[in-house]
């Protein structure tokens, strides 16, 4: 009997070990795979850097941004832009922003065109060759294709540790370690979301360039002669003019009419006071 309690006991003992090593076990695997994610997410690691060298991403075509600004002189402002907008028919431009302006010296059209990559050139040529009169030019090229690869590089490692966090969260033994495990994968996703973001953005440069585009043209100066005005002239309008000071200084009393009532109403009563201060005297 006693023999049976014992074995009965050490089975449940060798139960409990079994259990606790099992948990200790997922404890440390995902500690581990806690300090290599750590260790993935450090730019100057040197395990993240051999890693990159090996799955380096290999694009077969330049990433290069281009854009332009263009400012010309025209004679005929509508002309011109019936022109520019064939040219945007033409190419599968579009126009992003335009603005108009109009003032005594000169009119503007203000113009933002985004051109596919692949017809910038060909839209910049033929512009120059419908446009003689050019009074500014300018076309910048920006090679991102360094900064694409890097990008990319570091998107396939996110994803790559987002892939081991799935694993190791399905071997979770304990809420502690599920939590933990979500919350390390929640912030390598958005981790992966600014970076596919900005992939994006760089991507919608590469494919339409941009045109900055001004259309001028200027107005004829016009002098106005100054009118010459004769002394019989002038003396009336001073005339006039002073008859209307007249009428806005009346105004401008009556405006004040209560106050002048009260100034009346005091001089009276104040010249009556002396009055009969003086009598008195007299009397005395």
């Amino acid at each position: 009997m006693k023999k049976s309690i014992l074995l009965y006991f050490i089975i449940i003992l060798l139960i409990a070990c079994n259990k606790k090593y099992n948990k200790q076990e997922n404890r440390l695997a995902f500690q581990e795979a806690e300090v290599t994610d750590d260790r993935t997410l450090n730019a100057k690691s040197v395990d993240i850097n051999e890693n990159n060298n090996d799955v380096k991403p290999v694009i077969d075509k330049k990433k290069i941004i281009k854009n332009g600004n263009i400012s010309i002189k025209v004679e005929d402002l509508n002309a011109a832009r019936k022109n520019v907008d064939s040219l945007v028919k033409i190419f599968n431009a579009y126009y992003a922003n335009e603005n108009y302006s109009n003032n005594e010296t000169s009119e503007s059209y203000y113009l933002t065109i985004k051109i596919p990559a692949e017809n910038f050139e060909n839209f910049i040529n033929t512009f120059e060759k419908k446009f003689s009169e050019i009074i500014y030019k300018n076309i910048i090229a920006q090679d991102v294709t360094e900064e694409y690869i890097d990008l990319e590089s570091r998107l396939q490692t996110k994803q790559s540790y987002i892939k081991k966090y799935m694993q190791l969260l399905k071997k979770a033994g304990s809420v502690k370690d599920i939590l933990e495990i979500e919350e390390k994968t929640r912030i390598i996703q958005e981790e992966i979301e600014s970076v596919e973001g900005r992939m994006k953005y760089l991507d919608d440069q590469v494919n339409y360039s941009k045109l900055e585009l001004t259309i001028l043209r200027d107005k004829e100066f016009i002098i106005k002669p100054v009118s010459k005005i004769n002394f019989f002239e002038r003396l009336i309008q001073s005339v006039l003019n002073g008859w209307q000071y007249i009428l806005l200084f009346i105004v401008y009393i009556f405006k004040f009419w209560a106050f002048i009532i009260i100034a009346i109403v005091l001089y009276f009563v104040i010249k009556k006071m002396r009055k009969r201060k003086k009598d008195s005297i007299n009397v005395q």
